[in-house]
């Protein structure tokens, strides 16, 4: 990754709120729309679902993990009324990652930013690329 550049993207776009610091996400020069990726989304949603309804305490574990990153301003939840009008909103799909053996992080979620349609590209694909 082209560090210069992604850390004065850091330094320039840092701000400081009273919930804490927000920083943008380095985009490529040439601004284009993410695609539509809800269906993708839904799609992995229903599948890490389907999974985790076998374990009750990990289905628990893993809807704990989302409560305690909304409650920290980490995710939020996307409303009509919080939709963008430029109409950027992209899905990150998630999945549970499973480590039985170990005793404190049983479950974590990971956001999946590489997920995309065939032929379309990905979240990705919109940052500033490797060199």
């Amino acid at each position: 990754m082209e560090d210069k550049k992604v850390l004065e993207n850091f330094v320039n776009t840092i701000e400081k709120k009273d919930d804490g610091c927000y920083v943008r996400l380095p985009w490529k020069e040439i601004p284009v729309k993410p695609p539509d990726n809800r269906a993708i989304a839904l799609r992995r949603l229903m599948s890490v679902w389907t999974s985790l309804q076998r374990d009750k305490d990990l289905l628990e574990k893993y809807n704990d993990i989302f409560q305690e990153q909304l409650r920290s301003n980490i995710i939020e939840k996307v409303t009509d009324e919080k939709k963008p009008v430029e109409d950027k909103i992209h899905y990150l799909p998630h999945q549970a990652v499973l480590t039985p053996q170990k005793n404190t992080t049983r479950i974590r979620i990971v956001f999946d930013a590489s997920a995309h349609y065939e032929y379309s590209p990905s979240l990705m694909m919109h940052y500033i690329e490797d060199q």
